[in-house]
């Protein structure tokens, strides 16, 4: 829904005698409070960001971005949260893994992939189907594809999506966290920001 007025102009009551104002009339008062309610709680909000570069330490999965979603957050059925999750790759020949995570259920594992450099993006919905399962669907881009002119694919990513459903606390009670985790091979180097997180955006909507 867009958000409109409802009474247009928000008239005065007249008291006492004419030109004595006494403030806007408390039906109409009300209205328009009541439709601000309504418009807010259909429309999407931010709930986390989070612009930090958290890095991979050594080989092995590590925690990158991590949020704590409120208790009662999805609180009805069909709620969810928008999620956009993006880093980088460093420049070398390891092997990289990104996994998402969901109160500690894996929604996605890209497992170990030859990825040399350039950047990556989730694209995330999580929608509450019940009070303890949660439906995610994941879009993800790695790197860079591309097309010649001789109709060849080259380009050393990924592009792939998703959509499993995940068993989790009761929503209604439990703060569940939502987790990044990366990893490296470390064939080259230490396999130190291998990968690293630099943007995490939540949006909340709820009817």
């Amino acid at each position: 829904m867009s958000l409109v007025r409802q009474h247009n102009p928000l008239g005065n009551v007249i008291i006492r005698q004419l030109g004595d104002a006494g403030g806007p009339r408390s039906d109409w008062t009300a209205d328009e409070i009541n439709n601000l309610i309504t418009w807010a709680a259909v429309a999407p909000r931010n709930i986390h960001r989070n612009l930090a570069a958290t890095g991979t330490v050594t080989t092995g999965l590590d925690n990158l971005h991590s949020f704590s979603l409120p208790a009662n957050s999805l609180q009805a059925d069909g709620d969810y949260l928008r999620v956009r999750y993006g880093g980088t790759f460093a420049t070398n020949d390891s092997d990289k893994r990104i996994q998402i995570n969901f109160d500690g259920q894996v929604v996605n594992n890209s497992t170990l992939f030859d990825i040399d450099s350039g950047s990556w993006l989730y694209d995330i919905i999580y929608a509450r189907v019940s009070s303890t399962s949660v439906r995610a669907s994941v879009v993800f881009m790695w790197g860079n594809i591309n097309r010649d002119g001789g109709g060849t694919v080259g380009g050393n990513g990924a592009f792939s999506g998703s959509l499993v459903t995940v068993t989790v606390a009761n929503l209604n009670n439990n703060a569940v966290t939502l987790l990044v985790q990366g990893e490296s091979n470390a064939s080259v180097g230490t396999g130190t920001d291998d990968v690293v997180q630099n943007l995490s955006i939540i949006e909340l909507t709820q009817q």
